[in-house]
């Protein structure tokens, strides 16, 4: 471990990582995330349900004809294959996918472990700028073909301050050519003590609390249609490969997940 190391604060897509058993974090990120793990066990299988449903997403919008994915937020590899690109070209295997991510670190690795091969690009660009996303050339030339996209902004929501995050919305879904599928999945969490607490201890970046309402009203106010059965736990979107008994019944939050298509 070099000195940089030593000193380097946790992220959020560090932290995400470890807990989805990755390889793309370091000892900061590990450190934070024991801590949150111990005093909040279901926090690493949130994580990795709301990873499961990206890749159930992928599947979904593939088996519909889509062949252009964005995947934008804290990204990870997954040395077993079980990525969004992956998952996409196992239905159609032309499919395209560009990962998006703010975080020059997380760039580098995605660069390097997610855009290895043809038909994937890695875009470092910050998820909270639309323009920013929409204009970076792999994502500009994707919206030129007018083919539709499917835009999975993954477990980055809740870092938004509800008007913000309406407004994303809006502006992605505006860029989109019909037939798109826009994707969200966030930490719904409560204002219980513990659910405070445990915004006060995820360091990496303030966590905002939303709920399934504000969710739908960002669709709707976005011209989608919402997928039934609408805004609900990520393991009912789109079918379910989680036991209900796998998460905790009483923890202080939840991981949302909405599929809105663009008219």
């Amino acid at each position: 471990m070099d000195a940089s190391e030593a000193v380097r604060r946790p992220t959020v897509h560090g932290t995400y990582d470890y807990w989805l058993g990755g390889t793309m974090h370091m000892r900061a990120d590990r450190e934070l995330g024991r801590a949150i793990e111990e005093e909040f066990p279901f926090v690493p299988v949130h994580v990795r349900a709301a990873k499961e449903f990206h890749l159930r997403t992928a599947r979904w919008a593939a088996e519909r004809g889509i062949d252009r994915f964005v995947r934008a937020g804290a990204v990870s590899w997954d040395g077993s294959g079980r990525n969004v690109h992956e998952t996409a070209r196992s239905v159609i295997p032309s499919a395209r996918t560009v990962y998006v991510t703010r975080d020059a670190e997380a760039h580098g690795w995605a660069r390097v472990l997610l855009a290895g091969g043809p038909g994937t690009a890695a875009v470092h660009a910050t998820v909270e700028r639309p323009a920013e996303v929409l204009g970076a050339p792999p994502v500009a030339a994707m919206l030129a073909e007018g083919r539709p996209v499917c835009l999975i902004i993954g477990m980055m929501l809740h870092f938004t301050e509800g008007g913000d995050a309406a407004g994303r919305v809006a502006a992605y879904a505006a860029a989109l050519p019909p037939g798109s599928v826009v994707v969200v999945s966030l930490s719904l969490l409560d204002d219980s003590p513990r659910g405070r607490r445990l915004r006060a201890i995820f360091t990496p970046a303030p966590v905002h609390r939303h709920t399934a309402a504000d969710v739908t009203g960002w669709l709707e106010g976005a011209g989608l249609e919402i997928v039934p059965p609408g805004v609900c736990d990520v393991r009912l979107l789109p079918g379910c490969g989680w036991a209900a008994e796998k998460l905790n019944p009483r923890a202080p939050s939840m991981i949302a997940g909405a599929l809105g298509l663009v008219p």
